[in-house]
């Protein structure tokens, strides 16, 4: 939505005409082609707003960011580019100067958080609101969120993973120590062989539980069914896992015995899986659970839905909610999106789509 005058070239002859239409708005003293350099200038999206909140001027930076063709702003309410929850604070602060962040809303309806800068000032005899808008990057408030989320999920991760180091596998090696010690000082004594008997046996039991344990850690670390059997064998395993143990059913779909996204996509995907389906036992009180999987013009799309009671209203953003920002980091690393919906009593949808990597790609 470029701002025009008179004096440019013909080929923009109507949208000239419109905005003449514009600057028409604006007081008879007004200088126009000053106040139209300055507007096209700008980096940010620049919005003039009369007395009532009517927009009657705008920059090319507000059709890129909002999305609007020309002639689809002058005229409606500034309030149109704003979510609701925005439009207490515009008007609160339109009877002066503001700065602060809002939700701003395309004209797809889609959402996004972007700075808000507001000025009043008067020309002639009518007072504007000039209203300044960018869209916060990854680099603003909201991304160094998620990288702190990010980091405190991988320091929790290395605290379990530590934890069962040490008081597992740490403990069943010194039972065996000590188990080996008292061997040998029976050897040497010639002790009863019974006695011996029975405490290698108890070494053998130890020295199996703390196999299990390590084959366990190492397939939390990253499942050995990924890298011999691929992704779905991986996810089927999983879902069976889970449904053993919580007796929730768990239905796998899938439109192929031989989907796989690479090893990083292969590798998120399990476990966004594996985080839903510890959040559908810890909170959802759900019967059911479906995981489908589906490839889709070179994308590798993912769906956990379960018939719970539902997730909250932003529940990726909530404190100590760290699993759902890890997983959103790693898609949006890759390349790829995560949506989630959730309806009161009826349940909650996960979805998930990434680029499928070239073959050969390394990690």
């Amino acid at each position: 939505m470029t701002i025009l005058n008179s004096q440019q070239s013909s080929q923009h002859g109507a949208q000239a005409d419109h905005f003449e239409g514009t600057f028409a708005a604006l007081p008879a003293g007004a200088d126009h082609a000053w106040l139209a350099g300055l507007l096209q200038a700008a980096m940010d999206a620049v919005v003039i707003s009369d007395s009532k909140m009517c927009m009657v001027l705008f920059n090319i930076e507000v059709q890129r960011l909002f999305g609007y063709r020309s002639g689809q702003l002058f005229g409606r309410s500034l309030a149109l580019l704003l979510a609701a929850g925005s439009h207490d604070r515009l008007q609160q602060a339109a009877s002066g100067a503001a700065r602060f962040r809002a939700e701003g809303v395309r004209a797809d309806a889609s959402r996004f958080d972007m700075e808000l800068s507001l000025s009043s000032v008067t020309c002639g005899d009518q007072d504007f609101l000039v209203a300044s808008m960018r869209e916060c990057r990854p680099s603003t408030v909201d991304g160094q969120r998620r990288a702190r989320s990010f980091h405190h999920a991988h320091e929790l991760e290395k605290r379990r993973f530590s934890h069962e180091l040490y008081n597992e596998l740490g403990q069943c090696l010194s039972v065996l120590k000590l188990d080996l010690d008292w061997l040998e000082q029976t050897l040497h004594t010639g002790k009863s062989a019974g006695a011996g008997a029975q405490r290698i046996a108890s070494m053998q039991s130890v020295l199996d539980n703390a196999i299990t344990r390590t084959r366990a850690i190492a397939s939390a670390l990253r499942p050995p069914l990924l890298d011999d059997l691929g992704l779905l064998a991986a996810v089927r395993w999983v879902t069976r896992v889970f449904e053993k143990r919580t007796g929730i059913f768990c239905k796998v779909d899938c439109d192929s015995e031989t989907i796989a996204g690479g090893d990083a996509v292969d590798s998120v995907i399990y476990r966004v899986v594996q985080e839903c389906l510890v959040n559908v036992e810890r909170h959802a009180h759900a019967s059911r659970v479906k995981v489908a999987l589906r490839t889709d013009g070179g994308r590798l799309d993912l769906l956990v839905q379960d018939n719970g009671a539902g997730m909250p209203a932003g529940a990726e953003r909530r404190p100590g909610c760290f699993g759902l920002a890890a997983m959103q980091e790693r898609i949006y690393t890759l390349g790829g999106n995560m949506d989630i919906s959730s309806t009161a009593k009826q349940g909650s949808a996960i979805h998930v789509s990434l680029p499928i990597e070239p073959p050969g790609t390394l990690l």
